[in-house]
């Protein structure tokens, strides 16, 4: 059985880790922002084979848990002796470059309450933090990436871990590239991949799912499927090819405009 692959996005409150869950979420991994920590085998043990399409789990976790910092070290020993397949991304940035970015959202930082200044509460979180970053499998400085430019590195880490063995994931997988490559002002890339990459999966479906389509049950199933994907696909055609994508829309039996 193929072991889901366990994500833990940590760091400097600032850093993006937001972000980087969104990224982690548009690839169809199961995410959850501010997980307790405490709870994360429990959570796992219930729900790691639930679905054999996830390609795994992304879980934010960070000081906004004050027993964050004393309760990991044992956890993520625990998961280790399970043989869950951990990866511990580290985001950080620069002192000025979170002060610049709490001073432009106007949020609160998490150590800055009770009267303690931003600055003073930055500080405190990067001594604290500083176990964690030597421990992570990858330490990512945020300081001169957009939120577009973090996508992408991101998403080079997801592509290296999605097991692409069904075709809802990937499925999932070209909804992220078009996705990406959208944010990114890159039409051909995509278009290639909402169209001929997709194309290129139905047809590698079709194939293996051919003898399923003499069984009434599964056959309903499989056309189920079908009509998913392909509902998706003229959804993300829309912009390119938008007279196109209403005369399919209408040939599914779709309602309204698209």
């Amino acid at each position: 059985m193929k072991e889901n692959k366990i994500f833990i996005i940590t760091g400097r409150s600032g850093s993006g880790k937001s972000t980087a869950l969104d990224t982690f979420e548009d690839a169809g991994f199961y995410c959850v922002d501010n997980m307790p920590i405490a709870l994360l085998p429990t959570f796992l043990d219930l729900y790691a084979d639930d679905d054999p399409d996830l390609p795994g789990f992304a879980f934010v976790m960070d000081l906004r848990e004050k027993e964050f910092l004393s309760t990991y070290p044992s956890v993520f020993n625990e998961l280790a002796s399970k043989k869950h397949p951990l990866e511990i991304i580290f985001l950080e940035a620069s002192e000025k470059t979170l002060l610049q970015r709490y001073s432009q959202t106007r949020r609160h930082h998490p150590l800055s309450r009770g009267g303690d200044s931003l600055l003073t509460g930055v500080r405190v979180e990067k001594e604290l933090f500083e176990i964690l970053k030597n421990e992570a499998d990858q330490v990512i400085d945020t300081s001169a990436y957009s939120v577009h430019d973090l996508k992408s590195i991101i998403f080079e880490i997801v592509k290296k871990n999605v097991d692409l063995d069904t075709f809802r994931t990937k499925l999932q997988w070209h909804i992220a590239e078009a996705n990406e490559a959208m944010v990114e002002l890159k039409v051909r890339k995509t278009v290639h991949s909402a169209l001929y990459n997709l194309n290129g999966d139905f047809d590698w479906y079709r194939k293996r799912v051919s003898k399923e389509r003499s069984t009434p049950e599964r056959a309903e199933a499989v056309k189920y499927v079908e009509w998913t994907a392909l509902d998706i696909q003229v959804k993300m055609l829309t912009p390119f090819a938008p007279h196109l994508a209403e005369e399919v829309w209408e040939l599914m039996g779709g309602e309204g405009f698209i």
